[in-house]
């Protein structure tokens, strides 16, 4: 069941930017991600951090092959295979009217779906990771499945 919703727009705990894919493609945008939570790992610091808590929640989905992947109203989602249908109805909120959500930090995922293949994309970010419910939101296929495939690898160490 889906709780209170707080959204981060991502890399590395940052706003993944169109902007900055000029300097990194989207592959390095995730792998920087994920190499925020090895260096997590490694320096073993408690699981306070609500993006560390969500990736460790997704890649342990991954592990016991309880997560599921789709597309639905052209934007890529990630989440354990019993959220499906309510991630549905929180991306058709979030593309309708986010406020109705009363998220801490708008989304922007209608603006950035909108301005996708205009001169205005590089003003929005292309995905996003739910921190207090453990799903991935991407409009950006490659992004979305490197995303995908890096979670998966890291769940089979």
């Amino acid at each position: 069941m889906i709780k209170t919703t707080k959204i981060q727009r991502i890399v590395g705990c940052k706003e993944i930017n169109p902007k900055e894919v000029d300097d990194l493609n989207p592959k390095n945008c995730v792998e920087k991600l994920l190499e925020t939570l090895e260096i997590h790992e490694k320096h073993k610091r408690p699981d306070d951090f609500p993006v560390i808590r969500a990736l460790k929640f997704l890649i342990q989905g991954f592990s016991d092959g309880n997560i599921i992947y789709s597309r639905y109203m052209n934007v890529w989602y990630m989440c354990p295979n019993g959220y499906s249908e309510e991630v549905r109805y929180f991306i058709e909120d979030l593309l309708y009217d986010e406020r109705v959500l009363f998220m801490e930090d708008p989304c922007g995922l209608a603006n950035a779906l909108k301005a996708k293949g205009t001169d205005g994309e590089r003003n929005h970010p292309i995905a996003w990771l739910e921190l207090n419910n453990g799903f991935f939101l991407s409009i950006d296929e490659t992004i979305f499945k490197s995303f995908m495939k890096n979670i998966e690898l890291i769940s089979k160490k």
